[in-house]
């Protein structure tokens, strides 16, 4: 179990790296559930199999995993208005795009700015962002740059400039 990668889903408090989900959400897929509050409770089991979840989040954890699952069999979700920035930083793991990570995080703390920030290593989930070079920014699901480490003041301005809209 230590080789898998963590899946991020994102919780109220910030985002939790949950271990087997894919393989979880294509099982879930290939079942049948007589309600959501079925599908809802194989999702947590599941996830507690394999995962720590603390008292008291259950009821986080299940609704967010439910969103993973809908957004997994491609169903639309309704916008969450006023939530933070969704920063993405696409790259392996290389110095480059650690740099461009370490830049990315100095720009949102000098600018106050509160952001779901997540590393992308996955090379199929990069994929997914349609880059053809590493590292890779994306703001809100938005590609910004692709192949280049860019400097904290210009991560700054397409920071500012995403608040901007």
């Amino acid at each position: 179990m230590a080789n898998e990668d963590a899946k991020q889903i994102k919780l109220s408090h910030g985002t939790v790296g949950v271990v087997g989900l894919p393989e979880l959400l294509e099982e879930a897929r290939s079942r049948s559930f007589s309600s959501d509050e079925e599908l809802k409770a194989f999702l947590l089991e599941g996830v507690k199999a394999r995962n720590f979840v603390a008292p008291g989040v259950e009821d986080e954890y299940t609704e967010a995993l439910f969103r993973e699952y809908r957004t997994f069999i491609g169903e639309p979700l309704p916008e969450e208005p006023g939530g933070p920035l969704e920063v993405r930083i696409l790259g392996p793991g290389c110095p480059r795009c650690n740099a461009l990570e370490e830049a990315t995080m100095a720009a949102l703390a000098e600018l106050n700015i509160p952001a779901d920030v997540e590393h992308v290593k996955n090379l199929a989930e990069i994929a997914q962002y349609g880059v053809l070079g590493t590292p890779g920014l994306v703001i809100n699901g938005e590609v910004k740059s692709s192949g280049r480490v860019l400097s904290k003041e210009r991560i700054k301005a397409l920071l500012s400039a995403e608040l901007q809209r």
